[in-house]
C-alpha cells in the first residue's frame, strides 16, 4: 500500500472518539444521534483574527458567517433563491441538521492558529475548519487540517501558495492573488492600448507577512512579464508594529511612479494614506491588493480612500447588473448591519458554499465531506458570490474571478472589466491632494 493510501485509508484520533462515541445517546464528542439515521449538528471550528491590528475585519466577518449560519442555513429563506441552502431549515442532505459555528481568536498569529485549529479537532471535534483571512494563518491551520484529516476551507486567504503544496484536505473558494494581479495588468495594459494612458512606472510596497510577501513576488514578476519598470521596492514593513510611513512614502514620491501597488491590511492602509496626503503624493493610479484597501474602516475615511482603487470580488453598483446579489447583500446588511465588500461577501458566501459541500456529501465522515467538495458545482446565484463553484485538483476554485474597483464617497464602483463599468465609473489620473 502507497503512502498516500495509508494516510487516507487510516482512522486518526479524531475518527477514533468520534467512533467511540457513535453508540452511545450522547458519545465523547458531545454528538446527538437521532432515530432516523440523521444527526442533529454539523460542527464548523471558524478561525479568525477577533482582536490585534485587524480585528474588527475579523469580528465583522464574525458577525457575516453567523447570520449566513442562522438566518440563512438553520432558517428558511425562500426568498432568496436560488441561494444554496436557503429554502429551508438545516441541511437537507442531512436528514436537516443544523449548523453550529464554535469561534476562535488567532489574533493574527500562525502559531495561535495552529493551535486554535488543533483544539478545535482534538477538543472541540468539529467536523470541518473554517477561516482564516490571513494566509500565513491559514498556512498552518491547513497543515493542522492535513495531519488530522480533517476539510479546511477559506473564503478570503489569497496566496497562491497555499494550493500548491499538494494538499488533500484544504479548499480556497475565492480568487488568489496571481488571479487578481493578472487582472490589474489586464486593466493597466488596456488604459495603454485604449486610452494611451502612459504608465510605464511601477512602485511596490506591502507588509511582510505571507500574504504581503507573495503579493509582491507577484507583483514584481508580472511587472516585468508586462514591460513595466519598477521604480522603487518592493519595499516591506511590519503591519503590527509600524507607526508612520514618512520614509517609506518620502522614497516612493521621489521616485514618482504610475502606479503604486500597495499590499496593506486596514491600519497600516490609513497611516499609508496619511503619509501620501501630507507628502501631496499621488500617483496616477493606486492600486490596492484587497484586505485593508477595500475594508471600511478605510474606505469611509473618504477624505482618503477617495480615487484609490483595489482588486476586489464585489462592487456596490454590482448589484445593477447583477440583482440577486443586490438581494442578497440587502438581506445580509438588514441581519448584520455590514454591507458586502470584496472580503465579506467572500466569508459570507464561502461558507454558504463550505456547508454546501457537506450537505452535498450527506454525511460528516471527513472523506465523505472530501469527496461533496471535491464533486460540488455551483452557478454563482447559488453561490452568492459573483463567480461559481468547481475545485480543481489542488482545491482552488477553477471558477473564481475578481473585479477592479475604485472608491468615490464611500463606495466601489466598478472599473473592470471594461465592458461591465459604467462610462464615469473611473477617474483617472487620480487628482493629487491639493487639487482635491
Amino acid at each position: 500500500m502507497g503512502e498516500k493510501q495509508r494516510r487516507t485509508s487510516a482512522v486518526n484520533r479524531r475518527q477514533f472518539v468520534k467512533l467511540a462515541g457513535a453508540g452511545a445517546t450522547v458519545g465523547l464528542t458531545g454528538y446527538t444521534g437521532r432515530q432516523d439515521g440523521g444527526q442533529d449538528t454539523v460542527k464548523v471550528g471558524a478561525i479568525y483574527p477577533l482582536s490585534g491590528a485587524v480585528g474588527e475585519t475579523g469580528t465583522r466577518i464574525q458577525q457575516v458567517v453567523n447570520s449566513a449560519a442562522e438566518d440563512i442555513i438553520n432558517s428558511e429563506q425562500p426568498n432568496l433563491e436560488p441561494l444554496a441552502l436557503a429554502s429551508e431549515a438545516g441541511l437537507p442532505g442531512l436528514g436537516g441538521a443544523e449548523v453550529e459555528v464554535v469561534w476562535a481568536d488567532h489574533r493574527g498569529d500562525p502559531g495561535q492558529g495552529r493551535a486554535e485549529a488543533e483544539r478545535m479537532v482534538q477538543e472541540e471535534n468539529v467536523d470541518l475548519l473554517y477561516g482564516a483571512y490571513h494566509s500565513s494563518v491559514s498556512k498552518t491551520i491547513s497543515q493542522v487540517a492535513e495531519r488530522e484529516q480533517v476539510p479546511h476551507v477559506t473564503g478570503e486567504s489569497s496566496s497562491p501558495d497555499l494550493t500548491e503544496r499538494g494538499l488533500e484536505w484544504f479548499w480556497r473558494v475565492g480568487p488568489h492573488d496571481q488571479i487578481f494581479t493578472e487582472n490589474m495588468f489586464e486593466f493597466f495594459d488596456g488604459l495603454n492600448e485604449n486610452q494611451d494612458a502612459g504608465l510605464e512606472t511601477v512602485a511596490i510596497i506591502h507588509e511582510d507577512t505571507e500574504f504581503g510577501s507573495v503579493s509582491a513576488n507577484v507583483q514584481e514578476e508580472l511587472c516585468n512579464e508586462h514591460g513595466y519598470e519598477i521604480v522603487a521596492g518592493p519595499i516591506s514593513y511590519t503591519a503590527e508594529s509600524i507607526t508612520s510611513f514618512s520614509s517609506e512614502i518620502g522614497r516612493i514620491r521621489e521616485a514618482d511612479p504610475d502606479i503604486l501597488l500597495p499590499t496593506s491590511y486596514v491600519r497600516d492602509a490609513v497611516l499609508m494614506a496619511e503619509a501620501m496626503r501630507e507628502q501631496d503624493f499621488m500617483p496616477d493610479i493606486v492600486m490596492g491588493q484587497n484586505a485593508g484597501h477595500n475594508d471600511p474602516g478605510f474606505v469611509e475615511e473618504t477624505e482618503l480612500s477617495n480615487n484609490f482603487c483595489s482588486r476586489s470580488t464585489f462592487a456596490d453598483d454590482m448589484t445593477e447588473s447583477v440583482p440577486e446579489i443586490g438581494r442578497y447583500n440587502d438581506f445580509v446588511t438588514e441581519q448584520t448591519g455590514i454591507s458586502f465588500n470584496g472580503v465579506f461577501i467572500r466569508s459570507w458566501g464561502g461558507f454558504i458554499t463550505a456547508m454546501k459541500g457537506v450537505d452535498n456529501a450527506g454525511s460528516t465522515e471527513p472523506d465523505a465531506i472530501r469527496e461533496g467538495l471535491n464533486s460540488l458545482t455551483m452557478d454563482r446565484l447559488e453561490t452568492g458570490l459573483p463567480f461559481g463553484v468547481e475545485f480543481q485538483d489542488n482545491g482552488q476554485n477553477g471558477e473564481a474571478s475578481g473585479v477592479l474597483v475604485q472608491f468615490h464617497d464611500g463606495a466601489s464602483r466598478l472599473v473592470w472589466p471594461f465592458d461591465l463599468a459604467s462610462d464615469d465609473a473611473f477617474t483617472f489620473p487620480a487628482p493629487t491632494w491639493s487639487e482635491r
